[in-house]
C-alpha cells in the first residue's frame, strides 16, 4: 500500500541559508557535509562553505559550469585548524579539491589540487570521491565526461598534481553514472567501484605508487538501456579490515537494491547477499527517481523522493544495514517538510527524548540530513528514538555465487513485475561523450552488454 501523508513521523528542521532553485531531478551532490562544514552549489559556479558550529561563511571559486558533484574526504584525524579536504565537479572537465580551516571565527580555504579532464560535456553525470592513503596521501577519483581516471597527490608537493604511478593501473572505463573510493584499514590502498550506464559494475584496487588493478571483469549488477543502469553505489565499511567487502548498489530509479560481497583483489567473484524492492513512496508517483545517501557510522541508507516529481513535501524513506552488513531493513519514514534537491546525511550524538523509552534498541547516533530544497538549505534531524528495526520490506533469495545478468536484469522474482519506465527528468543522466576522455591508467575490459530478456 501506498499510504498517506499523515502515516509519516516528523524531523526537526532548522534553517541553515535561502537560496531559490526550480525543482529538477539532480542526479549527483549538490551538498556535501562532515561533523564541521557543509559545502553547497550555487547555480553559477561557486560553491558556498558554512562552519556549521560558528556559522561563518566562505566561497569556493574555479568551476566555469554549476557543480554537479561534492564530496568530503572521510578523515577521522581531522582536525577543524588541520583543515578537511573537499572535492568537487561540474560538467566544465575540472575538478578541485579544496583544504578548509576554521581559524579565529572564520573559514580559509587553500586549493590544494587541480586537474583537467580532455572532454567536458554538459548534462553527463560527473561524480568524484576522495580516500586517504597514508598521513600525506590522498587517491582521488573522478568521473569527467563519462570517463574515470584516479590520482595520488601527496601534500609535499605543495598542490601540484602527483607524478603517474611507476606502474599504470587500469582505467574506469565510458558512460559511467557512479563511483566510489574508500581507503582500506591496512593503509596505503584504496578499494575503488564504479558503475556504468548499462547496469554493470567495475570493482579494482588503487595502491599508492602501483596504480589501479581491475578486480576480474565488470558483472551485471542491474538492467541496463534506456530506463536502467547504475544510478548510485557506496561501499558499506568505512574502512574495509580485508580485500573482501560489502558494496551497495542501487538500480535506474532506485527500484531495486542490491548489496554484493565483493573482493577487490579479484581473488573471488562478487555475489549478491541480499536485493530489496524499494516500495511506493506516500505522495510519489509510482517508480519516480529517489535521491539515496548512506550514512556509514550509524549504518543508515537514506531515500528521499525528489523535489521536480511532486508538489508535496518530499519523504524520506530510512533503511538500515544488519550487523553483519547483509540485510537491510525499515527503520521508519518521515516528512521532509519541504522539497527536497540533494541531500547529506550526518551523524551526531544522540539526543534521546523521552520516547526512547519506548524503543530501547534504538542507536545512539541521530541522523542529520543537511538538504538543498527549492527555497533553501536546511538541516533535518531524524532522533535516534525515531528509529527502530523491522522485519525486511522485501528480500530477493540470497546466492553464493554471482547473480547471473538475466536474473539481475529484470530484477527476477523479487520485484514480480517489471515497473513502468520512470518519467524523462534526469538532469545529469549520461551521454555517449563526444571524445574518450584520457584515462591515466589503462581500461578495464568490458564485456559485451547481453541482450535485454523479455518480461514474463
Amino acid at each position: 500500500p501506498r499510504g498517506t501523508m499523515s502515516d509519516l513521523a516528523d524531523v526537526e528542521a532548522r534553517s541553515l541559508s535561502m537560496l531559490r532553485r526550480e525543482p529538477a531531478v539532480y542526479t549527483g551532490n549538490l551538498i556535501a557535509a562532515n561533523a564541521r562544514f557543509a559545502c553547497y552549489a550555487i547555480p553559477t559556479g561557486v560553491i558556498r562553505v558554512i562552519d556549521r558550529k560558528t556559522e561563518a561563511l566562505g566561497l569556493l571559486r574555479g568551476h566555469t559550469r554549476e557543480v554537479v558533484d561534492i564530496r568530503f574526504l572521510s578523515d577521522d584525524r581531522a582536525s577543524a585548524s588541520e583543515g578537511f579536504l573537499v572535492g568537487s565537479v561540474a560538467n566544465d572537465g575540472h575538478l578541485f579539491v579544496w583544504r578548509l580551516r576554521a581559524t579565529d571565527g572564520a573559514i580559509t580555504t587553500e586549493q590544494v589540487f587541480k586537474t583537467t579532464g580532455d572532454v567536458a560535456i554538459p548534462g553527463q553525470a560527473d561524480r568524484v570521491s576522495l580516500a586517504r592513503l597514508s598521513a600525506s596521501s590522498i587517491a582521488v577519483a573522478a568521473v569527467l565526461g563519462g570517463g574515470a581516471s584516479v590520482w595520488q597527490h601527496d601534500d609535499d608537493l605543495q598542490g601540484e598534481e602527483a607524478p603517474p604511478p611507476a606502474r599504470p593501473g587500469a582505467g574506469l572505463g565510458g558512460n559511467l553514472t557512479a563511483i566510489d573510493l574508500v581507503p582500506l584499514a591496512a593503509g596505503g590502498a584504496a578499494a575503488l567501484a564504479c558503475g556504468a550506464a548499462d547496469g554493470f559494475v567495475s570493482v579494482g584496487l588503487y595502491a599508492a605508487g602501483t596504480g589501479l588493478s581491475p578486480a576480474g571483469a565488470p558483472f551485471s549488477a542491474h538492467a541496463g538501456g534506456r530506463w536502467g543502469g547504475v544510478s548510485a553505489l557506496a561501499f558499506c565499511e568505512a574502512a574495509p579490515a580485508g580485500q573482501r567487502t560489502i558494496l551497495l548498489t542501487a538500480g535506474e530509479a532506485n527500484y531495486k537494491l542490491c548489496l554484493w560481497s565483493v573482493d577487490v583483489t579479484g581473488g573471488e567473484p562478487p555475489s549478491c547477499i541480499h536485493s530489496l524492492a524499494v516500495p511506493d513512496l506516500p505522495g510519489v508517483p509510482p517508480r519516480a527517481p529517489l535521491l539515496w545517501g548512506l550514512e556509514k557510522s550509524s549504518r543508515t541508507l537514506l531515500l528521499v523522493s525528489s523535489a521536480a516529481v511532486t508538489a508535496a513535501p518530499s519523504t524520506i524513506l530510512a533503511l538500515r544495514l544488519g550487523t553483519g552488513m547483509d540485510s537491510l531493513t525499515s527503520s521508519g519514514r518521515f516528512n521532509a517538510n519541504a522539497r527536497v534537491l540533494s541531500f547529506a546525511p550526518v551523524s551526531a550524538p544522540a539526543a534521546h527524548g523521552d520516547d526512547a523509552l519506548l524503543r530501547p534498541h534504538a542507536p545512539d547516533l541521530d541522523v542529520q540530513l543537511l538538504c538543498v530544497q527549492t527555497d533553501g538549505v536546511q538541516c533535518l534531524t531524524i532522533h535516534a528514538g525515531q528509529m527502530a528495526p523491522a522485519p525486511v520490506i522485501h528480500t530477493g533469495p540470497k546466492s553464493p555465487a554471482a547473480v547471473t545478468p538475466p536474473a539481475v536484469a529484470l530484477a527476477g522474482p523479487s520485484l514480480g513485475v517489471v515497473p513502468p519506465p520512470p518519467p524523462a527528468l534526469h538532469l545529469g543522466s549520461p551521454a555517449t561523450p563526444a571524445a574518450s576522455p584520457r584515462f591515466k591508467s589503462g581500461t578495464f575490459p568490458r564485456p559485451p552488454t547481453p541482450p535485454p530478456t523479455p518480461p514474463p
